[in-house]
């Protein structure tokens, strides 16, 4: 492995609907012409249309 390799395993909170998870890879794909991780661990916030950036609540009003 050299200096520049990457682990493969990416774990991300996941805010701004998962653009830079996105962009890691496009980028890795673009340069490298492979992803730079095999697995996604993605935890956080739950968005939907109503809610953007908003954690989710049972009792939303």
């Amino acid at each position: 492995m050299n200096q520049l390799d990457g682990g493969n395993l990416m774990i991300k909170n996941y805010l701004h609907r998962n653009i830079k998870i996105m962009m890691v890879l496009l980028i890795s794909v673009a340069v490298n012409d492979k992803a730079s991780y095999s697995t996604l661990i993605a935890h956080g916030f739950v968005m939907d249309v109503l809610a953007i950036l908003e954690k989710s609540s049972k009792s939303r009003d």
